[in-house]
């Protein structure tokens, strides 16, 4: 399955595609995070505990 039948299946609230598209992008999303994480939070937060937040939000 490629990334624009997940998009599309995540779309229409397929959770599992959703899960998966997610999974895949989960480390460049960590990554990301960890770029632009502010210093005073990092003792109290981790980059994926951020990515999950974030991504519970949406």
């Amino acid at each position: 399955m490629d990334n624009p039948d997940f998009l599309m299946r995540a779309k229409t609230g397929d959770q599992s595609a959703l899960g998966r598209l997610l999974n895949r992008f989960h480390d460049l999303l960590r990554k990301r995070a960890s770029e632009s994480f502010d210093q005073r939070l990092r003792g109290r937060i981790g980059e994926s505990d951020l990515v999950l937040m974030t991504l519970c939000r949406c």
